[in-house]
């Protein structure tokens, strides 16, 4: 609206929205409330309109009152993407664990070797992803309460990245020591998370990169897939984005993975990005500084307070 707002001026045109005039200039003097998207980038207010009545009852005018509500809908909207998602993802492996189980209990004892092998193989990659799913959704819960606890300890993150190597992950990196204080699960669960979609999206070999780049050590996960179009780069660090191509569709996943290593990365003092070529692939990398800019631990009470949680060292 605009700064001034003349006496006896007519409503219409001067709200810039149709539906919160008729509200406000309506004939019936009747109060009610909608929800309406205003502004850009557009947020969500709850409209309400009640009349203004003197003491014998005489409607005197009316007012209308915006209630931002943008946080509860963001609210509810992750809370049912969590559930769809999760209840995609944790029908999968319960489905195989299930059948598998009710297999062996009827007919365990005709199950030759090879089938019985096989049987407990799936049963046990199926108890890994759903123990990987649970973790996931724990420290996503652990993330946006309070900071990750952070045990820093010296680590030599090129050895680190040579535990990682397989048939089709490849292993680059110095050859002498390069040591950084740092958190290793959480330094182990962002390398497992990017070489798990690099593997998934793509056929070809991937390589994992160390690169000592002065005050900072630089990992990389390169692939050979698809690649990924500019404009959906920034939507993959969030909760529950996945891009809608065939291949992510075909392969699953809960969204949460790379909203994960980001926030652990930035915990760990470090940035994380992409860069895509269609067509060509795709390269996430990301930052560790060597000098860890970490305050000291908070006393117990402020931990308790604040709801974050302290960092320890461990010395050399």
């Amino acid at each position: 609206v605009a700064s001034t707002f003349e006496t006896g001026q007519m409503v219409a045109g001067r709200l810039g929205n149709p539906l919160l005039e008729a509200m406000l200039a309506g004939d019936d003097h009747r109060d009610g409330q909608v929800e309406v998207a205003l502004g850009q980038p557009p947020r969500a207010y709850r409209a309400a309109v009640r009349r203004i009545t003197s003491a014998e009852g005489r409607v005197l005018g009316r007012i209308m009152v915006l209630d931002d509500i943008t946080t509860e809908r963001e609210t509810a909207q992750i809370k049912a993407d969590l559930v769809a998602v999760m209840g995609h993802e944790l029908r999968t492996p319960l489905t195989i664990i299930k059948g598998y189980v009710r297999t062996l209990l009827r007919k365990g004892g005709e199950i030759d070797e090879t089938a019985r092998s096989m049987a407990l193989s799936a049963l046990d990659t199926n108890t890994e992803r759903l123990e990987r799913l649970i973790e996931d959704l724990l420290l996503m819960s652990a993330i946006e309460t309070s900071r990750p606890r952070l045990h820093l300890e010296p680590i030599d993150v090129a050895a680190v990245a040579t535990e990682h190597a397989t048939e089709r992950v490849e292993v680059r990196r110095p050859r002498g020591e390069l040591v950084v204080q740092i958190d290793r699960p959480k330094l182990d669960q962002v390398l497992s998370h990017l070489l798990d979609n690099a593997t998934k999206y793509s056929d070809g070999p991937v390589v994992l990169e160390v690169t000592d780049k002065g005050e900072d050590v630089e990992v990389s996960v390169t692939d050979s897939g698809p690649g990924i179009f500019s404009g959906d780069i920034p939507l993959l660090f969030e909760r529950f984005q996945q891009l809608d191509g065939t291949s992510t569709r075909a392969q699953g996943g809960t969204g949460i993975g790379l909203y994960i290593c980001r926030r652990l990365v930035e915990a760990l003092g470090g940035r994380l990005w992409c860069e895509s070529r269609l067509g060509v692939g795709s390269r996430f990398a990301f930052t560790i500084p060597k000098d860890q800019p970490i305050e000291d631990p908070l006393p117990i009470d402020e931990i308790d307070e604040l709801g974050e949680e302290p960092v320890t060292r461990v010395g050399m």
